[in-house]
């Protein structure tokens, strides 16, 4: 019986499946970026990716990184 309902809803998935959207993927680089979520290869393909750099500041400002080294 569960055999027949799963492949029912495959067929009804397939029928009645939305058509997929664009959509913007939004993907961090940089510092502190561990904290955000990475988007998947699949999210990323067919899709723009709108690619975000963190960097350090200081005072409003990037550091170099020389000054950051120190």
């Amino acid at each position: 019986m569960m055999r027949t309902f799963t492949r029912r809803v495959c067929r009804l998935e397939q029928i009645l499946a939305p058509k997929r959207q664009h959509r913007i993927v939004v993907r961090y680089e940089g510092f502190a970026s561990g904290k955000f979520p990475e988007p998947t290869p699949e999210e990323m393909e067919g899709n723009s990716v709108l690619t975000i750099r963190l960097v350090a500041a200081k005072d409003g400002r990037p550091v170099d990184p020389e000054d950051a080294a120190r």
